[in-house]
């Protein structure tokens, strides 16, 4: 019969079908996820020109500040929803109030957790939950962030061997390193397309889950419009998806 209860444990639950989508997908095609590292690698040790690493280098120097930042947002929030139950029991203990025992997250259970000990064994597995999400939500979201900042690396540094080559020299000199750029560019496109079918499922259901997602969320910044700690938790949580 609470509504706003049954929006805040389903914007709960598609995080964690979002999860599952991520981890399932990432094991089912976990040959192909070390197949492509070990392939990118193998394509950066082949590469000896100076300017075409430094392509590289400078796309995933990039790559890398993105994730930590994405890591670090994604994190933040985690502990904010695990850390504010203690916090308002600390500062109503503070103010001489009688105690609420609050989730970190809106769940329930089979069991008895609005008492001790059920309380604070459904604490720990929320917090361990959580954990769990942001660890492999940020690890997924990491390898396809890797993969196309690689490609386009390589990519770039394609483009580099063409517009750096003077082409002044022979006519068999000149055929077979048109013939490496066209190797180089296939093999590019392989794994281009290698990445989409592996990350195809994982986009979908990133779209579909975070589509109901903004929808529950929206629907809770609207009724706790009010409520400034209740906007700023729903506002975090919107950002970080």
């Amino acid at each position: 019969d609470d509504l706003a209860l049954a929006t805040a444990c389903l914007s709960i639950v598609f995080t964690n079908v979002l999860t599952v989508i991520k981890t399932s997908t990432f094991l089912a095609y976990k040959r192909e996820f070390k197949s492509l590292m070990a392939e990118f690698e193998r394509m950066y040790d082949e590469l000896h020109e100076a300017g075409a690493k430094r392509c590289l280098v400078t796309v995933n120097v990039g790559a890398k500040r993105f994730v930590k930042l994405y890591f670090y947002s994604v994190s933040c929030t985690g502990l904010y929803f695990t850390i504010k139950p203690l916090v308002s029991m600390i500062w109503a203990k503070f103010q001489i109030k009688p105690l609420v025992l609050e989730l970190p997250m809106p769940m329930r259970f089979p069991f008895d957790f609005e008492s001790t000990p059920g309380y604070q064994f459904a604490y720990i597995y929320t917090i361990l939950i959580t954990i769990v999400v942001v660890m492999h939500a940020t690890s997924v979201d990491g390898l396809f962030v890797s993969f196309t900042t690689n490609l386009r690396g390589h990519f770039q540094a394609l483009q580099y061997f063409i517009e750096t080559n003077t082409y002044d020299k022979s006519d068999a000199l000149i055929q077979r390193e048109l013939r490496i750029y066209v190797h180089y560019h296939v093999r590019l496109l392989e794994l281009s397309q290698s990445v989409q079918r592996i990350f195809k499922p994982i986009i979908f259901g990133q779209f579909l889950m975070t589509s109901l997602q903004v929808c529950v969320i929206i629907y809770q910044l609207v009724t706790n419009m009010g409520v400034i700690m209740e906007m700023v938790v729903y506002c975090t949580f919107l950002s970080s998806i």
